[in-house]
């Protein structure tokens, strides 16, 4: 994971998906992922959302046989977090780049209050 430091990349960004949030959130960055990278593994705790931008992820279980169990893939658009942001609970389930994928993440931390008080961004998630 690679944090892109373009203030103007990620105002574009943001603005792309814009139509996500009421008002802007007070922190927010933009991470790129190589192939075969994992945005998140069971028992690390995201503490961040996730919203990919660009590149395809899958996501997927390993059984006790050490069998891989299919669970989603997706693209833009996708949003990981949402389990950690509402409860304790881990991901249970592996989140992989299958090619370089870039995200826009907001911190839980920094952005709780505004993300909870924004109606358009619930009804996303």
């Amino acid at each position: 994971m690679q944090e892109v430091r373009d203030p103007a990349r990620l105002q574009q960004v943001f603005e792309m998906k814009r139509q996500y949030f009421q008002a802007p959130p007070p922190v927010m960055r933009l991470l790129r992922f190589e192939k075969g990278e994992f945005l998140s593994r069971p028992f690390k705790k995201l503490n961040q959302f996730l919203l990919v931008v660009e590149g395809h992820i899958r996501i997927y279980d390993i059984s006790d046989d050490s069998r891989i169990q299919g669970i989603s893939a997706g693209g833009a658009d996708a949003l990981l977090g949402d389990i950690e942001f509402c409860s304790a609970a881990y991901r249970p389930f592996y989140t992989e780049a299958v090619e370089p994928v870039l995200c826009l993440a907001l911190p839980f931390a920094e952005n709780r209050a505004a993300l909870e008080n924004d109606p358009v961004f619930l009804r996303f998630v």
